[in-house]
């Protein structure tokens, strides 16, 4: 990506990769400068910042060099950004990013609250109390190809409509889905259960199931995004594990109203991500931390 590129000093390569990744016809200066600022201005301000208490220098005068070099020219040696600069999860927490990586984090935690995994991996069981284990069965497979054949389309809708609207859209149908699911089994119509079970699979695989993933990196800068991803993904597994451990529970107790459960996460989901997961389609990583206030680190 341009952004690996500029972290590893390879300036030239960077430029190309990012006209390439906007288009042949779109100006690219601005976000290219911006760039190589955050990502070696960060790296070159903490050098400076060792340097200068080694030898006895102000870091205020130290911070005010390597802001007149970001601002006058492209510094032509870096060390790598990703690797000894980058923030380790303590640090993250503490620093201008963790709104950002919050945000990040609890899309992932949604991710799996959602409750796709315990229809994916006890759909034999639920389903077979309306139809039977052995329809069921087919049911399940069927139900595993959609979940395949959707997050392949999302491939071509994610560049096309945005992040945030089908994550909105991945919400809403989930949630609604759920309902119906719960309604079909309650009036024992057992055609808009596997209905309700397919368009729960399908509204799920095409935003809730591949954006999480993405979105952090569109949200951060290179040097907060490791220890973020690390934080994220602990969660989504976590969360995945704790609703395979509880949902047979909760079937028994509850039966197929387990999924007013999902449905009440779901709409939550809908409410956090309209008023704080903010649109990536085509915007740069400065961009959008402007968006929502926040500045790059304040010591370079």
């Amino acid at each position: 990506s341009p952004r690996y590129l500029v972290s590893k000093n390879r300036l030239e390569e960077a430029r190309v990769a990012l006209q390439k990744l906007r288009g042949s016809d779109s100006n690219i200066e601005v976000e290219y400068s911006d760039m190589v600022q955050l990502l070696l201005g960060h790296n070159n301000a903490s050098s400076t910042k060792n340097s200068a208490a080694l030898n006895g220098v102000s870091q205020d005068s130290a911070f005010e060099d390597v802001n007149y070099k970001t601002d006058t020219e492209i510094p032509v040696t870096a060390t790598n950004a990703t690797s000894s600069q980058s923030y380790s999860i303590i640090s993250l927490f503490k620093s201008e990013c963790r709104g950002l990586a919050i945000i990040g984090i609890i899309v992932h935690f949604f991710q799996q609250a959602s409750g796709i995994n315990g229809l994916i991996y006890y759909s034999t069981s639920f389903l077979g109390d309306v139809f039977g284990s052995g329809n069921s069965k087919y049911i399940t497979v069927g139900v595993s190809v959609c979940n395949l054949l959707s997050t392949l389309t999302s491939v071509f809708l994610i560049d096309r409509t945005g992040r945030r609207t089908l994550l909105l859209l991945s919400c809403g149908g989930v949630a609604l889905s759920s309902i119906l699911l719960v309604i079909g089994a309650y009036i024992d119509v057992g055609v808009l259960v596997v209905i309700s079970v397919f368009l729960y699979t399908i509204f799920f695989a095409i935003g809730l199931g591949p954006i999480p993933w993405l979105l952090l990196s569109e949200l951060l800068p290179t040097y907060a995004l490791s220890p973020a991803s690390s934080v994220a993904t602990a969660v989504n597994w976590g969360t995945n594990f704790v609703i395979g451990l509880v949902f047979p529970s909760l079937n028994n107790g509850l039966g197929n109203g387990t999924f007013i459960l999902f449905a009440t996460i779901t709409a939550i989901a809908f409410v956090y991500i309209w008023f704080f997961v903010p649109e990536t389609k085509a915007r740069s990583i400065e961009e959008v931390m402007a968006e929502k206030g926040v500045a790059p680190r304040s010591d370079y």
